[in-house]
């Protein structure tokens, strides 16, 4: 059940941002960098695994790669 909530929450993000992209790029390009996908990403990861060492190290990577 919960693959399924994580397929329909994965897909409702990535059609909204297709949809706002094609009529606002830029706003598009700014919804989609923010930190929304970020947050489902730790949330799916610790409803997972419940790993918090597993949560802090994706978290440093997605901040050290977008600083470069």
């Amino acid at each position: 059940m919960w693959l399924i909530v994580k397929a329909l929450i994965s897909a409702a993000v990535i059609v909204a941002v297709a949809e706002l992209s094609s009529r606002m790029p830029r706003f598009g390009a700014l919804v989609l960098t923010l930190l929304i996908i970020s947050m489902l990403a730790f949330i799916m990861s610790w409803n997972k695994d419940h790993d918090m060492i597993a949560i802090s190290k994706l978290a440093r990577e997605a901040f050290i790669s977008t600083q470069q």
